[in-house]
């Protein structure tokens, strides 16, 4: 696990950063901006998969994820949506759409005509069940739908005839892998913000003192400090899970992501935690530090670390002291905090009246601390549970999600060039978040999760480590010899001939037992002729038989040629 944050030494406050990216160390290390050597690689050019004649007539995007984000898309089978759009929407007959999936190698086209959202502009097609990679029961009591795409290349073609009796077209490839676990939300995840913790070690929660600490709390009336501190702990919950409830795709229905958020721990596990409270203890300083995830496998992990240090610590947003929209939020808090008004408990009570000007002046000011407040703390809580349920692994298309490999942007959103989203995206790094994007002051759009990310979570795109490239799958045309003797050569040489080998495959001899094929090496076929592997077989090991001969490429597809070897 990669751990978030870049702390940096201060010499006079100890809140002297905001830093939810970056490199963690014992010793002080550079946050150096990514060489070219980080710089994530790009998919390689379709063969034989023509461009679109023009592309302003009609687009193709998977997941709501724009072009720009979207480089190699690996899918599961099933459960994702193909959204069409028309740029000239009154150049085209719309219901004249269609939309097909062919498979690179030998199989079914599937031609989808029945979109789940047909507009004026377009229209959005579902391919299979949408209940995050869930298959079909083994029992066949489930009516879950199965996979709906076989592993391996694929090309999207979606055709529209212009007003001008032209048919336009547009094609996207993809790759198309069966996940090897459930998807990081599969099942749900319950994440616990804690707000009792105690960082200081005076027995007592630290967050009433980080309350204080923005005028929001004053220690003069119990009761309207009760009430303002759950309050303002309903506030961040609750904008904390609207980060995660947001579409940014805008595919059909609120589509909300299968995470929940409260301040009490759940009445079953497993849970994640996350405390809410205080300063980062020692002398480096950062508001949010939670370990990166990846694949959300540990459903149970605790960001209430001291020692680390994990979590969240609010009383760190006196960095912004200088910021205008700070200011305004706290500025009139801190001369007259909350509970040092008389009014301050008929304004948060049955009986505030809002036709009173003087009460309804201070709820106002109450409010807009609460609300400022509340939002900076859930944007960094949203950051932080991102990381702990997957956001963001580094590495390119296929491996991670655009993350960064060190650096400021370690575990961040970068673009497919390397560089940092011009959005204001949840999880680009902390540093390019100032507060205004934080506290969505002042007119500033809140960040929000990237297309791909929420995909990820949602189960719509894998990532698979094996798919750097779209290759078409592997065929096996014979084996030669076809037969061996086990008391003949202590090592066998054979030979697998076909298509689509590529280098470094994985050759298996499978019969009652399975058997590897050693040393493989790949001559590349050349001028039509078949791709030849040649590897070694440790003949006294086999028992007599007959033997399927399979295939298997880096890239996880896969060949198999039935009864191909005799073993004598």
């Amino acid at each position: 696990m990669q751990r978030d944050g870049c702390p940096r030494r201060t010499a006079a406050r100890r809140s002297t950063a905001l830093l939810l990216a970056g490199c963690l160390a014992g010793a002080l290390l550079a946050c150096d901006p990514p060489t070219d050597s980080d710089v994530p690689e790009l998919a390689p050019a379709l063969p034989n998969s023509p461009n679109p004649t023009n592309p302003t007539w009609i687009e193709v995007t998977i997941g709501g994820i724009p072009e720009r984000d979207r480089g190699l898309l690996v899918l599961p089978p099933s459960g994702f949506f193909i959204d069409v759009h028309f740029p000239q929407p009154d150049a085209v007959i719309p219901e004249t759409l269609g939309l097909a999936i062919r498979p690179w190698a030998p199989g079914t086209q599937i031609v989808l005509s029945d979109p789940v959202v047909r507009r004026p502009d377009g229209a959005t097609f579902s391919v299979g069940d949408h209940s995050n990679w869930i298959a079909a029961a083994d029992d066949g009591d489930s009516a879950t739908t199965g996979p709906v795409l076989a592993p391996g290349s694929h090309t999207l073609w979606a055709t529209v005839e212009r007003r001008d009796g032209a048919t336009e077209s547009v094609s996207l490839a993809v790759a198309v892998r069966a996940p090897t676990g459930p998807s990081p939300l599969a099942g749900g995840q319950w994440v616990q913000l804690d707000f009792e913790a105690d960082r200081d070690g005076d027995t007592m929660p630290d967050f009433p003192a980080d309350l204080a600490t923005f005028g929001l709390a004053s220690g003069l009336s119990p009761a309207v400090d009760i009430r303002m501190e759950s309050w303002v702990i309903a506030e961040i919950v609750d904008r904390t899970s609207a980060f995660y409830r947001a579409n940014p795709s805008q595919l059909p229905g609120g589509d909300p992501l299968a995470v929940r958020f409260s301040a009490d721990p759940p009445p079953r596990g497993p849970y994640s935690r996350i405390c809410v409270a205080g300063e980062t203890p020692g002398e480096d300083a950062f508001i949010g530090n939670v370990l990166l995830d990846p694949g959300n496998l540990d459903r149970s992990d605790d960001a209430c670390d001291d020692f680390l240090p994990s979590g969240v610590f609010p009383r760190e947003l006196v960095y912004y002291a200088d910021v205008p929209a700070y200011e305004e939020a706290f500025g009139p808090l801190l001369a007259a905090p909350a509970g040092s008004d008389p009014l301050d408990i008929v304004v948060l009570g049955a009986t505030y009246d809002p036709g009173d000007p003087d009460q309804r002046a201070r709820r106002e000011t109450l409010t807009r601390g609460v609300e400022t407040f509340a939002q900076a703390v859930a944007s960094v809580v949203a950051h932080e549970a991102g990381h702990a349920m997957g956001l963001v692994p580094p590495g390119r298309p296929g491996v991670g999600l655009y993350g960064g490999n060190d650096g400021r942007d370690f575990t961040h959103n970068l673009t497919p060039q390397g560089d940092v989203p011009e959005e204001s995206l949840l999880m680009n790094p902390g540093p390019t978040l100032g507060f205004e994007d934080l506290a969505g002051s002042n007119g500033t759009p809140l960040p929000r999760l990237r297309e791909l990310n929420f995909a990820y979570l949602q189960g719509r795109v894998i990532l698979d480590r094996r798919v750097d490239a779209l290759h078409p799958p592997p065929k096996i045309e014979s084996i030669s010899p076809s037969t061996i003797r086990t008391d003949g050569a202590l090592l066998e040489i054979v030979e697998v001939r076909g298509t689509g080998l590529l280098d470094s495959p994985r050759v298996i001899l499978r019969g009652e037992l399975e058997f590897p094929v050693l040393h493989v090496a790949n001559l590349a076929g050349q001028n039509g002729a078949p791709d030849t592997l040649i590897g070694q077989v440790l003949a006294p090991t086999l028992a007599p038989g007959r033997y399927d001969v399979e295939v298997t490429n880096p890239d996880g597809q896969s060949a198999t040629l039935r009864d191909a070897l005799e073993v004598r």
